[in-house]
This record gives C-alpha cells, sequence and structure tokens, in this order.
C-alpha cells in the first residue's frame, strides 16, 4: 500500500513507528549533507518540529515520546484524502515542506537541494535526479507554488501514470 511505504520510509529507526526523533534525524543527515550553517539547521528544524506537531500530532501536544502507530497513519492520511477541501489542507504541510528542502531559504528549489534533501531520507541521488526532471517539467528550479501544485496532485489524484507519482515514488 503506498500510504504504508511512505510511512516506513521516514522511520529512521525501522520500528514500525514514526516519532518526533525521526523527523530530528531528518534535520541532522540534511545538516551534514547541505553543510548548513547552525542557524539554518535550528530554522529547518523548527519547521520540520512544526510540521510533526501540526500535521501528524492535530495540533495537539502528544509529547515529545509521541509515536504515530501504522494504522493512525494510514486512518490519519485516508480521512484527510477524503475530505472535499484536502487540496488547500495540503498547502500548509506542503509549504512548511518547501522549507525544509529550500535549505537555503532562497524561495526556490533546485536539483542539488531535492537531491541533498532526498539523500536525508534514504533516497538515491539517481532517483532524486528522475523524479525532480519528470515531476517539474525539466525545470532547473521549482517555487514554492510550483511545489505545493505537485504535492497536492501526488496526494489527491487517482492517475497512477501522472508525472506527480514520481514526486515521493523512489520510497517505494
Amino acid at each position: 500500500m503506498l500510504i504504508i511505504c511512505k510511512y516506513s520510509s521516514y522511520g529512521h529507526k525501522r520500528d514500525g513507528f514514526v516519532c518526533r526523533n525521526d523527523f530530528k534525524s531528518t534535520v541532522k543527515l540534511l545538516t551534514s549533507k547541505g553543510k548548513l550553517s547552525e542557524q539554518t539547521a535550528f530554522l529547518i528544524q523548527r519547521l520540520v518540529i512544526q510540521l510533526w506537531e501540526d500535521f501528524w500530532c492535530c495540533g495537539e501536544d502528544k509529547g515529545f515520546d509521541y509515536q504515530v502507530p501504522p494504522e493512525e497513519f494510514v486512518e490519519l492520511m485516508a480521512n484527510l484524502l477524503k475530505l472535499s477541501d484536502c487540496k488547500k489542507l495540503l498547502e500548509e504541510p506542503l509549504g512548511l515542506l518547501f522549507g525544509v528542502v529550500d535549505m537555503d531559504g532562497s524561495g526556490v528549489v533546485n536539483l542539488k537541494k531535492w537531491t541533498i534533501y532526498n539523500e536525508a531520507i534514504g533516497i538515491s541521488a539517481a532517483d532524486a535526479k528522475h523524479s525532480f526532471e519528470v515531476c517539474f517539467d525539466q525545470k532547473s528550479e521549482i517555487s514554492k507554488a510550483d511545489f505545493i501544485a505537485v504535492g497536492q496532485v501526488f496526494f489527491t489524484s487517482v492517475d497512477e501514470k501522472h508525472n506527480s507519482r514520481h514526486l515521493w515514488g523512489p520510497l517505494i
């Protein structure tokens, strides 16, 4: 199942759960691979923690040790996808994710940034390059709006052949 594949790839410990520390581990990998300054790493960590708290914890204070079990993850995603305003609801987490990938804050993501991010979550540079080229029509840079639009289609489209399927396709 696509949703479980996405879920399991974020669990750095591969223990069947996704937790706040998994998101923080991604920031550590981004910091080292992207050679980020302490200030930039701190800002990205804030974005990642906000994404964790707002989206996975649904804005509730569930504590630092909260782990999202697979069943809850699937239920949360399934319920989200059933909503008529799903695309609108995806704007904020996709915008936060864009901020993480745009690690220098320039307002655009290029292949280098995309590759660094993908390597931090366990995707090869070759797969990252392929997904960037296919999803973003060979553009050299993408804006936040482009990123959000492709992310929305990725999560909501039933067309298995749509180019957006390559966005996080290498995680499968």
